[in-house]
């Protein structure tokens, strides 16, 4: 695992105060196996009103091994608690797509980078935390 490689993975977040489990595409950010931060992504197309202005549409989705047109969603880092396995890496981004990211990354407000889901375990949180001060120095 790599980051910039994008997988399915189990994906927890709450809707309606409700915990739902649906398979989705992420982007990874930090090549850690366990608690793996990543970047939710959409099929639907950006959205401009806040917050999801941070939504970037990914240009070379095709080559990225995506089978549909598909949006990054920048304000969406978050991390996944099940493993991502091999066998559910769908491909990687492309570098054009990776500094276009890059650049919202460096602009977006840091009390935007927050995650869908919160935990109550507090060494998660921790964990997250630190991977996201990862993230913004590996920029």
């Amino acid at each position: 695992m790599n980051k910039w490689d994008i997988y399915w993975a189990k994906y927890i977040y709450l809707h309606n105060d409700v915990e739902e489990i649906v398979r989705r595409p992420v982007i990874v950010l930090g090549d850690k196996r366990v608690l793996p931060i990543v970047m939710e992504i959409t099929k639907h197309p950006p959205r401009i009103d806040e917050p999801n202005q941070w939504d970037y549409p990914i240009e070379e989705w095709k080559k990225a091994g995506l089978k549909l047109p598909s949006t990054a969603k920048v304000s969406e880092i978050n991390y996944v608690t099940s493993p991502l396995l091999d066998k559910y890496k769908i491909g990687h981004l492309s570098d054009f797509d990776i500094e276009n990211i890059k650049i919202m990354l460096r602009t977006i407000p840091e009390e935007t980078k927050s995650p869908v889901h919160k935990d109550n375990e507090k060494e998660i949180e921790e964990m997250y935390r630190r991977a996201l001060k990862e993230i913004g120095k590996l920029l």
